[in-house]
């Protein structure tokens, strides 16, 4: 019995050890990445906004999350590339993504003019990317008025309780004094 699962669990991990990794493809710019997943969904154009996780490692350290941050970043793809602008090597791969989508982009140290902190010992960063949102600049623009007015109507009742505080504050003061 404990061969036949020994023989199991060595032919699943043949086959598992035979999957081919994805294949490097290269950006119009020369840059490297890998898509994970394509769910065959539409693709964002220029104008768009796209909100995304990423996570920059070095090697397999992560060195930044948006996860663990909470913050996923959000940036438009240009309208016009202006002539002599290369786009970064993440909006390049962003273009080719839809959403649910991943990807990782693979960029040699050797391409920038500074080495950033803590890559010393390597020869590229790596960004692993996931497409969460495509927007059109008005649907972007009008969930932007939407957090902007939900983030006034908070500073206006913390405004309009910070007398209640002062007092509360100062009640607590006079007893830490008194006693």
């Amino acid at each position: 019995m404990r061969i036949q699962h020994l023989l199991v669990l060595i032919a699943a991990l043949a086959v598992v050890s035979c999957q081919k990794e994805a294949s490097r493809q290269t950006t119009a710019s020369g840059y490297e990445y890998v898509v994970h997943t394509d769910n065959g969904g539409q693709k964002p154009i220029p104008g768009d906004y796209v909100t995304f996780h990423a996570q920059m490692r070095n090697q397999d350290s992560v060195v930044i999350s948006s996860r663990e941050s909470g913050q996923a970043p959000s940036m438009q793809i240009p309208v016009n590339d202006l002539p002599g602008r290369n786009p970064s090597p993440v909006e390049e791969v962003l273009r080719l993504i839809g959403v649910g989508d991943s990807a990782t982009v693979f960029i040699r140290i050797d391409t920038m003019p500074n080495k950033p902190m803590g890559f010393k010992d390597s020869d590229e960063i790596i960004y692993d990317l996931v497409l969460t949102k495509i927007q059109s600049a008005d649907d972007y623009m009008a969930e932007q008025k939407e957090k902007q007015a939900a983030m006034e109507a908070e500073a206006a009742v913390v405004r309009e309780r910070a007398p209640e505080v002062e007092a509360m504050a100062q009640e607590t003061l006079a007893a830490y004094k008194a006693g």
